[in-house]
């Protein structure tokens, strides 16, 4: 199946010279997801809620669904509360 994907993507690629691909890495992983944990004196960004690591949302300050990119210049440290929250998908 991915050999079946791989050889469709370029298809579809070739046929649409339009099309502009996006980061493909959308998910911090768990190194960076530390250094976002220290780098927010491991509190949430919005509340600044005490944050336990494996309690906070690493978040992307412009929106992934934006353009935005996953790199540690474009991340934040949320709690559950402030990432989920209407505020914070609006802002």
């Amino acid at each position: 199946m991915e050999w079946r994907d791989e050889i469709l993507r370029r298809f579809f690629l070739r046929w649409n010279d339009d099309v502009n691909i996006r980061d493909q890495k959308r998910l911090f992983n768990n190194e960076e997801r530390f250094v976002i944990w220290l780098l927010s004196d491991k509190k949430c960004s919005k509340c600044e809620t005490e944050l336990e690591l494996a309690e906070m949302d690493a978040d992307h300050v412009e929106r992934w669904a934006d353009g935005g990119e996953t790199i540690l210049n474009n991340a934040q440290a949320l709690c559950a509360n402030c990432n989920r929250s209407v505020s914070a998908a609006t802002a």
